[in-house]
């Protein structure tokens, strides 16, 4: 496959970024919004996500800061969310945890065929759920107990989630491809709304329970 495109060197991109300021314990969600092509798979799982997140936080109250950032410049080696870090994100000691929403955190598994079509198994994709702290993946194992993810407790990442563990966040997120990653026909039939409520449920009960863990740090 050949995509053809233009260099643009002054190119500029841009950050969606919202923040809810109630307390001093602050939790930052993160999802890139740009890709080489479609990426109904893989963008948009994590973007629905974050923006039911928002919508979620704003609605229910309570005493902790949110900050909302969706990023763009992706495929340039995360150029938004690394000007993100070194201009504006809150300093790694004063975020109790970073999610990151990566590629694929819903989507469909599939399989190829006998003339090497690739057909649906039934099931999800078990996309890499990552984190660098011991009491979120107690956390994570027990809220996404019966979903396929594969999580490991880990400071190894791919992309963007790489730069959180990097500096010093305390970090969990989703990273990965899948059967139709980065290919035109990424489109959203290798999702359903089922695996995004799916996810999204698991990522509430998530971030509420570490709402309640001892402050990071």
């Amino acid at each position: 496959m050949l995509i053809e495109g233009r260099d643009q060197p002054k190119a500029v991109g841009y950050e969606v970024v919202g923040r809810l300021d109630r307390g001093p314990r602050r939790i930052v969600v993160s999802t890139p919004y740009s890709a080489y092509l479609t990426a109904a798979g893989e963008r948009g799982p994590g973007i629905a996500i974050w923006l039911a997140l928002a919508q979620w936080a704003a609605r229910r109250g309570g005493a902790t800061s949110f900050t909302f950032v969706a990023s763009s410049g992706h495929e340039m080696n995360g150029a938004g969310i690394r000007g993100f870090l070194a201009h504006a994100a809150p300093d790694p000691g004063s975020v109790d945890a970073w999610l990151h929403l990566g590629a694929a955190v819903a989507v469909r598994d599939f399989k190829p065929g006998p003339n090497g079509e690739l057909t649906p198994t039934g099931g999800q994709f078990p996309t890499r759920l990552l984190t660098n702290r011991a009491d979120f993946l107690r956390t994570i194992e027990r809220n996404f107990s019966g979903l396929p993810y594969d999580k490991r407790l880990t400071t190894t990442a791919v992309g963007e989630l790489s730069l959180f563990f990097e500096r010093g966040y305390p970090t969990w997120g989703f990273e990965g491809g899948h059967a139709y990653h980065h290919a035109p026909n990424d489109l959203p039939f290798v999702t359903s709304p089922e695996l995004l409520e799916g996810a999204a449920r698991a990522i509430v009960r998530t971030v509420e329970e570490i709402e309640s863990l001892p402050p990071a740090g």
